[in-house]
């Protein structure tokens, strides 16, 4: 499994990545961490020796990235003055909320409102026989909307 599929992270991979440098470099002070990194590389390790990978299978480790990137920022949060927290704060929320909006209303958006148009076509749609239409997706799996 490619390193890539952590980018499943989004803004918060450079916290995730400042998290794991602060815990490799001082781990008597984030044992906690330390031990999930361990845990994340050791499945990591396995999920790349099989043969089927898709992204879901990474998405479990997700808790365990924001854990440690969260450990780490709170330590810094102490000494941190409140304009640097309101500002962490706010592109946390902003950098956030930006894909979230992109990937809610215009990613994907095509198979979705294609599935209507292709519902009507196979309702209306008779062969010689009378037999309805059959719609073969060769997509990856659970990729298109309605899955069924």
């Amino acid at each position: 499994m490619k390193l890539k599929r952590l980018l499943v992270l989004g803004i918060n991979t450079l916290p995730f990545i400042f998290g794991l440098v602060q815990t490799v470099r001082k781990s008597e002070k984030f044992p906690i961490s330390k031990q999930l990194l361990i845990a994340i590389l050791v499945s990591l390790l396995v999920l790349s020796t099989v043969e089927h990978k898709e992204l879901r299978f990474v998405s479990s480790l997700q808790p365990l990235c924001l854990y440690v990137a969260s450990d780490v920022l709170s330590r810094w949060s102490y000494n941190a003055s409140r304009t640097k927290l309101w500002l962490a704060a706010f592109f946390i929320l902003l950098l956030n909320a930006l894909p979230a909006w992109y990937f809610s209303t215009v990613h994907q958006k095509g198979p979705i409102e294609l599935m209507p148009k292709l519902r009507d076509i196979a309702h209306e749609y008779r062969d010689e026989r009378d037999h309805r239409a059959n719609i073969l997706f060769l997509m990856p799996c659970h990729s298109t909307p309605y899955y069924r």
